[in-house]
C-alpha cells in the first residue's frame, strides 16, 4: 500500500528526530572523549608522584626496624611489588578508557543517516569500530579491578608489616 503524504510527512519528521538525537549522542561522546583525554594523561603523573613519596617517606622513617630482619625487607618488597602493579594499572586504565571512547565516536561517525527505519544505520566498518571499543571499555574495568585488588592486598600487607 503506497505511502500517504501523510504519512510520508510524519516518517520524515520522525527520521529528523532520530538523526538530531544520534547527533546530540555524538557529541555527548565528544565530550567525554576530553574528560579522558585529561585523566589520561594526568593521572600517572599524580599517581607517580603520591607512590614514590609515600615510598620513600615508609622507607626511611623505617629503615632501621627493617633492616634488622631480612625478612622484613622480602616482606616489605612483596608488599611494594603489590603496590607497583596497582600503580601501573591504575596508569594504564585511563588510556584504555580513553581508547573506548575514541573507538565509540569514531564508530558513530561511520553511521549513515536515512530516511526508513532504523534511521541510522551502522556499516560494518562501524561495528568493527564499535567492537574495538567494547574491547578496551571491558579492559578498562578489567584494570580498575586488578588495580583495586592489587593496591587493596597491597595495603594489607603494609598493614601486617606495621603491626
Amino acid at each position: 500500500m503506497p505511502e500517504t503524504d501523510e504519512e510520508f510527512n510524519k516518517r520524515i519528521q520522525f527520521a529528523r528526530e532520530m538523526h538530531e538525537r544520534r547527533r546530540e549522542y555524538e557529541k555527548a561522546h565528544a565530550t567525554e572523549l576530553l574528560s579522558y583525554a585529561s585523566l589520561a594523561m594526568r593521572t600517572p603523573a599524580l599517581v607517580a608522584v603520591g607512590g614514590v613519596a609515600a615510598l620513600l617517606g615508609f622507607y626511611s622513617a623505617n629503615y632501621e626496624n627493617l633492616s634488622k630482619a631480612p625478612e622484613n625487607l622480602a616482606f616489605l618488597n612483596h608488599a611494594l611489588a603489590c603496590l607497583f602493579w596497582s600503580l601501573m594499572l591504575s596508569v594504564i586504565s585511563p588510556g584504555a578508557a580513553y581508547l573506548s571512547q575514541a573507538f565509540f565516536i569514531e564508530a558513530l561517525r561511520t553511521e549513515d543517516y536515512v530516511w526508513e527505519r532504523p534511521f541510522v544505520v551502522r556499516p560494518g566498518r562501524g561495528k568493527i569500530l564499535g567492537w574495538i571499543g567494547s574491547f578496551f571499555r571491558l579492559s578498562a574495568i578489567g584494570l580498575v579491578i586488578g588495580a583495586i585488588t592489587f593496591l587493596g592486598y597491597g595495603g594489607y600487607l603494609f598493614l601486617s608489616l606495621v603491626d
